[in-house]
């Protein structure tokens, strides 16, 4: 028994391969269509202009948060210069030593003169003890025994009835002296001690030590080369946190303020970034009529040290003018054009490129071209 072919089918195509090409076709049909529908799905927002005033770019560079010159303090040959230019150093790190031989033979033989007023104290004391458990006048007799007893009985006696001296008297004198030396004793080691003090300042004063976390900016010098007081060794820049500095026109000063938020770019950055004032000269330059600000910067902004920037200003005086803007979510980016979903007033949709402007730090982009006030755009794609 023959199978029936229909007539519309092809030659050598049997009915059940035409039924099962036309189902797949059908299946691919729904799902693309499914597809669609469910890509066309989204949030349909209406191309509002909105008011925004007119800015005026004022540029700046990234600086680090602290920067500091490291200089000799003492004269003399380099022995060692440590880090080089780019190198990250943590706060205590030795960086560079000047020869301090000189130094070290002062400090022992300070030590030394130390030693020598403490033996002399020691010897004081044991002076002063001794008058006033034996004092002087009771073995100066000539005559030893019962006969120099009673010699210095009576000469104590004849010379105090002769108003030569007086027993108390004496007896205060020889304390007096005794203490006398052991002050004198004592002063002379605080003395020592001082300058022993002062020759470890100098001693520390030939290390060059980082005095906090930073980067090598800059190396000025060699190991082997004789340096002078003052002279520069390094540059040292902390820049675990960033600030950006800029000259800002006296005419738009009335609208900066310390603690303000100010958006501004970073050279090579899309984005819009807010930075936070926190220094404002107390004066203008006279030459070129502006004033120095600089503005901290979020934590988490990727820059560098002397990266240009540049902030938007406004001042009372510039006019308003209008813009588009659009959530970032609303852009298609295929290839280097951006688009975005347009639906059309029988709710179709169709691409349409766009050319974008600035990027706000809240997630909307400016539209410059391709779209008008009152356009249906899909949000999310």
């Amino acid at each position: 028994m023959y199978k029936r072919t229909p007539k519309h089918a092809p030659k050598g195509l049997s009915w059940k391969t035409v039924c099962r090409c036309g189902a797949k076709t059908l299946f691919f049909v729904t799902v693309v269509g499914f597809l669609m529908v469910h890509s066309a799905r989204g949030e349909v927002l209406t191309v509002q202009s909105v008011a925004s005033a007119d800015h005026t770019l004022v540029n700046g560079r990234v600086i680090p948060f602290r920067e500091i010159t490291l200089r000799a303090r003492l004269p003399g040959t380099l022995l060692h210069v440590g880090p080089e230019a780019g190198d990250q150093v943590p706060p205590g790190s030795l960086l560079a030593v000047v020869s301090h031989q000189d130094l070290l033979a002062q400090r022992d033989a300070q030590i030394a003169t130390i030693r020598h007023a403490q033996a002399v104290l020691e010897n004081s004391q044991i002076h002063y003890m001794r008058e006033i458990y034996s004092p002087r006048g009771s073995g100066n007799s000539m005559f030893p025994g019962m006969f120099g007893l009673m010699d210095s009985m009576m000469g104590n006696g004849f010379n105090t009835m002769l108003g030569n001296h007086h027993p108390l008297l004496d007896r205060h004198a020889n304390l007096h002296d005794s203490s006398v030396m052991v002050h004198q004793a004592q002063t002379a080691i605080s003395a020592a001690q001082a300058r022993l003090r002062e020759i470890e300042v100098r001693l520390a004063d030939a290390m060059t030590v980082a005095p906090m976390e930073g980067v090598i900016t800059q190396r000025h010098v060699e190991p082997g080369e004789y340096v002078q007081p003052g002279q520069a060794l390094f540059g040292l820049a902390h820049t675990r946190w960033l600030k950006v500095e800029a000259d800002v026109p006296t005419r738009l000063m009335a609208g900066v303020g310390l603690g303000q938020e100010i958006g501004l770019r970073l050279d090579g950055q899309s984005a819009t970034v807010n930075g936070r004032v926190s220094r404002i000269a107390p004066g203008a330059d006279t030459r070129s009529q502006t004033v120095r600000v600089e503005l901290d910067l979020p934590a988490d902004v990727i820059a560098s040290v002397g990266q240009m920037a540049e902030l938007r200003l406004t001042s009372a005086m510039d006019r308003s003018h209008q813009r588009l803007l659009l959530p970032q979510s609303a852009i298609i980016q295929r290839g280097s054009l951006p688009s975005v979903r347009v639906q059309d007033p029988d709710g179709s949709l169709r691409l349409r490129v766009v050319r974008l402007g600035e990027r706000l730090a809240d997630g909307r982009v400016e539209v410059l071209s391709g779209l008008s006030p009152g356009d249906r755009v899909v949000n999310g794609h």
